[in-house]
């Protein structure tokens, strides 16, 4: 659910949470993450699917952002911003 859609479940269900934005980063070592990192490069929409497997966040995450902050033949830095499902306290 995205951040609107949690913010008029919290208003209309009692007991509803929506957490506020998550932020993290780590390292996508290439060796692990080849495909990810190439298809990032390629095309930025498919950054998330890197993010979500660097990060295992499941599917019901919503990244808001997913960039690439530094790289070398090694792999690639990244930050990523999500939101957590909203559910019930």
């Amino acid at each position: 659910m995205n951040k609107l859609g949690c913010a008029l479940v919290g208003m209309l269900v009692a007991g509803c949470t929506c957490p506020g934005p998550q932020q993290a980063h780590a390292f996508a070592p290439r060796d692990q993450y080849a495909a990810q990192i190439d298809a990032c490069f390629a095309m930025d929409i498919d950054c998330q699917a890197l993010c979500r497997a660097a990060f295992a966040l499941a599917m019901d995450y919503a990244i808001t952002k997913c960039v690439v902050t530094s790289a070398d033949d090694s792999g690639v830095a990244l930050e990523v911003v999500y939101f957590t499902p909203c559910g019930p306290d």
